[in-house]
């Protein structure tokens, strides 16, 4: 059995404090939402559950509701209301 007898102080956080440059951190970072596309088809208004944060709707999403929005079922009329809330915010 080997033990390793290296023993490393811990360092004092005040020693590299100096090098932290506090003003290139942001002040006020925006929350960001990522709605994928069973969450706007389970609720199409769900976009506006989010105030103050950034909703991002990746591209993938707005074709997958794209083709879901011939279906003539609940899926298809929450995937019309979705795309028509995406486009009434544009």
């Amino acid at each position: 059995m080997r033990t390793d007898d290296t023993h490393v102080e811990p360092r004092d956080a005040s020693a590299i404090d100096h090098l932290v440059d506090d003003s290139a951190l942001p002040t006020d970072v925006a929350t960001r939402i990522v709605l994928d596309t069973s969450v706007l088809v389970a609720d199409p208004a769900c976009i506006h559950n989010f105030p103050g944060c950034d909703v991002v709707i990746p591209l993938t999403v707005i074709e997958e509701l794209d083709s879901l929005k011939t279906r003539m079922d609940d899926v298809g009329r929450s995937a019309r209301t979705a795309l028509r809330t995406i486009e009434d915010l544009r």
